[in-house]
């Protein structure tokens, strides 16, 4: 890969080789025993996981070119929860216990080991509560955590905090719904990237991140057609934002704020949806840049989202379409330049000459845009080169299904489109620390295998507005939704750290993070090499991560 992973180039600064290599293991192992039978007062549930991600960068220096040097980053975790939900006759009672025990390490050949560790024991409580005859539903709970920090000079930290939640939705009419919704979240002490971790490092002023968030919205429906807004805004409180030669207590405070719209319509052979998102984020009071916000949020300023999907029962066919269309963002462009727009369009064509055989033709990129897309790191600095997301992509796959339910799938059935969802906060390794309070997200929802949710990012995320921490540092095993129960709020990209997954977030940007490590020297052009580029082909459809509606 480029010598620094997170973009293609730079204007200035010292020499370094063209690349380097980026060798990236992971071992990831998950135990999962759910009970749920929808009624009574024994429906357990029980997850074990344990995950470690190991990344090693190996470079020829320029100043001895007959040498290697080799650079390792371990992150490891061991997390476990068990729940039991009781249904009694006025709500659903989920209450149980969870655990974590995570660790980064930077290994090289001259210095001792580094490590930072952080172990934690939670306890929740969610109630899901049906009111005035199911028109109200209320969600509402809280949780307890108590958590151990080592530092790299083996100083201990102790510290606990409360976690709290509630959210409802009102159905006005048959065809109008309101909600609204608040958390707040202790979330600890996250971890600091491998690769600026550093032994003379003083940890007598450590504070736990909290966030604050809030959402309110409503839905509308008739005879097919579908609207929704949601208005949302998430506070956080004492991010860590370490630095190899600086404080590892570092904080800063971050706020985003944001709504989006949504106007569709689903009929009975397909469907079609645009929405609509506008994103502000600040830290300490200033716009937030992909660099000093990479931590917990990105300048994503304005988004529209097109998406459709039409079914032909007479082939049986069905057609695609998703566009994207980024607008110019101004409100970095005090740090050098604007974010320039974009138009991509994907489409793609569903064949099933058979009913279990999918056959599937896509087009990513059809008009073949040149473009960084919007989460991509460097683009509102002069002297950053960003990587560009791939052209024109063509692909073909089959697919056989020998489940049932696939042999009984009706010939032309549209697949039917999620409404496109735009609530768009990045979460990065301190957000993901401070939200990882939560997920409970119904009882209807089957657990996921890691290998299916291993992309999400391992500090934490925020997946409802619930205090479970159905997964937790290291390996996520994270619960889908209710097919009703859409999430609102702080967002996280969809396919965040695709192909740099489980552990691999405290490696692959710190990597990129100062000269000691034969990485990057800060004042080559104001530090903006410090963060990692986000991976190619992230496409700005999001799925939420604070506010469940259940």
């Amino acid at each position: 890969r480029p010598y620094r992973a997170n973009f293609a180039g730079l204007d200035g600064g010292r020499p370094v080789p063209e690349s380097r290599v980026y060798d990236l293991t992971r071992r990831n192992t998950a135990f999962n025993y759910r009970r749920d039978t929808g009624e009574g007062l024994w429906n357990p549930a029980l997850t074990v996981a344990h995950g470690e991600t190991e990344l090693d960068t190996r470079e020829v220096p320029l100043s001895a070119p007959g040498t290697e040097v080799v650079y390792t980053g371990i992150t490891e975790s061991l997390s476990a929860s068990a729940k039991n939900v009781f249904y009694t006759g006025f709500a659903a009672v989920t209450g149980g216990v969870d655990y974590y025990d995570d660790s980064a390490t930077f290994k090289d050949d001259i210095n001792p080991d580094l490590e930072e560790q952080a172990e934690n024991t939670g306890v929740f409580l969610q109630i899901r509560q049906p009111l005035l005859d199911e028109r109200l539903t209320l969600s509402y709970g809280a949780r307890y955590d108590d958590q151990r920090f080592t530092g790299t000079d083996d100083s201990r930290h102790d510290d606990s905090g409360v976690s709290s939640n509630v959210f409802g939705e009102f159905q006005l009419t048959d065809h109008l719904s309101v909600n609204a919704g608040y958390a707040d979240v202790w979330g600890g002490v996250v971890l600091a990237e491998n690769y600026i971790l550093n032994g003379a490092w003083d940890y007598r002023n450590l504070e736990a991140v909290e966030a604050h968030n809030h959402t309110f919205g409503f839905k509308a429906n008739w005879n097919g057609f579908f609207a929704e807004a949601n208005r949302f805004r998430t506070r956080i409180a004492n991010g860590r934002v370490p630095v190899y030669s600086g404080d590892p207590a570092a904080v800063a405070d971050f706020d985003i704020d944001g709504y989006d719209l949504t106007l569709g319509f689903h009929g009975r052979l397909g469907e079609v949806s645009v929405a609509y998102a506008r994103i502000d984020s600040e830290k300490d009071g200033e716009a937030a840049t992909s660099y000093d916000g990479s931590y917990f949020t990105a300048p994503l300023g304005e988004l529209v989202t097109l998406n459709g999907v039409v079914a032909v029962p007479a082939w049986p066919l069905e057609l695609g379409l998703s566009a994207e269309f980024a607008l110019d963002n101004d409100d970095v462009e005090s740090s050098g330049a604007k974010q320039e727009g974009y138009t991509v369009v994907d489409v793609y064509a569903e064949y099933r000459p058979i009913r279990p055989l999918t056959l599937r033709l896509s087009v990513d990129n059809l008009n073949d845009e040149a473009y960084a897309d919007r989460a991509t790191y460097g683009q509102e600095f002069t002297t950053v080169t960003p990587l560009l997301e791939p052209g024109r992509s063509i692909a073909l796959g089959a697919r056989y299904d020998f489940s049932r339910r696939g042999a009984r799938r009706s010939d032309g059935q549209a697949g039917g489109l999620v409404q496109a969802q735009v609530h768009v906060h990045v979460l990065h390794g301190g957000a993901g620390g401070a939200l990882a309070q939560v997920v409970e997200p119904g009882h209807h929802a089957l657990a996921l295998a890691v290998a299916e949710q291993e992309q999400l990012h391992p500090v934490g995320v925020v997946a409802a507005l619930h205090v479970e921490k159905a997964a937790v540092q290291g390996v996520r095993i994270v619960r889908p939704m209710h097919g009703h129960e859409r999430l609102t709020g702080v967002a996280l990209l969809e396919g965040l750290v695709q192909g740099v997954r489980v552990g691999a977030r405290l490696q692959v940007r710190q990597v990129q993070r100062h000269g000691h490590r034969q990485a990057f020297q800060k004042r080559a052009h104001r530090g903006h090499e410090h963060r990692r580029r986000r991976q190619t082909g992230i496409a700005l459809h999001f799925r939420q991560v604070l506010v469940g509606q259940p």
